[in-house]
């Protein structure tokens, strides 16, 4: 038997799931969900960064490569702190998005 929490829990999950589904159908030929949909802040959440997620990518990095893009030293130590703090894309959302940014996708970086 569920407690009340937890089927509050998985309602809500319920609704944002379908939400999105709902949205990846409207969504253009990329696929990816608007920022709107995806809840997106340019600020962290609980010490969550889109810097730090898994579908972050930096200027001129790759995706999971965290916001040094991918480098040794990353992209970004070359230019300075602005380079590193420059506004990336994401794999699921649309648009520019800020490595200090924050969405309910978020899924950290692996090892």
């Amino acid at each position: 038997m569920l407690s009340r929490r937890e089927w509050i829990e998985r309602f809500a999950t319920l609704v944002t799931m379908a939400g999105f589904a709902r949205q990846a159908a409207a969504a253009g030929a990329n696929g990816k969900v608007t920022q709107a949909a995806a809840q997106y802040q340019n600020h962290p959440k609980n010490g969550q960064m889109c810097g730090m997620c898994k579908f972050y990518i930096p200027p001129g990095g790759r995706a999971g490569a965290g916001m040094m893009g991918g480098g040794m030293m990353g992209r970004g130590m070359t230019r300075g702190h602005a380079g590193m703090m420059a506004a990336g894309t994401c794999e699921l959302v649309e648009g520019s998005i800020g490595p200090m940014g924050w969405c309910l996708l978020y899924r950290p970086l692996s090892g």
